[in-house]
């Protein structure tokens, strides 16, 4: 019984873990002024119709094309 209840815990705290995360990439998804409206909108369905590859996805790729972006635009000034 004892094992069952620290098993919920960390399921508790992994859930919550991820909700957090979600919940930060969604307003860093929104936050961006680089990606156009219809980006940003893909980024969103990706990560609600695929919860955890689509937020791995999304911070492996999708929070560096900003800094590609940036380094982009001071390559060409």
């Amino acid at each position: 019984m004892n094992e069952n209840i620290s098993f919920t815990w960390i399921i508790v705290g992994v859930v919550v873990l991820w909700l957090i995360v979600l919940i930060v990439s969604v307003s860093h998804i929104f936050k961006r002024t680089d990606l156009a409206m219809p980006m940003k909108v893909i980024w969103l369905l990706i990560i609600l119709m695929f919860p955890v590859g689509g937020l791995i996805v999304y911070l492996i790729i999708g929070r560096r094309s900003k800094t590609t972006t940036n380094e982009v635009k001071k390559y060409n000034s």
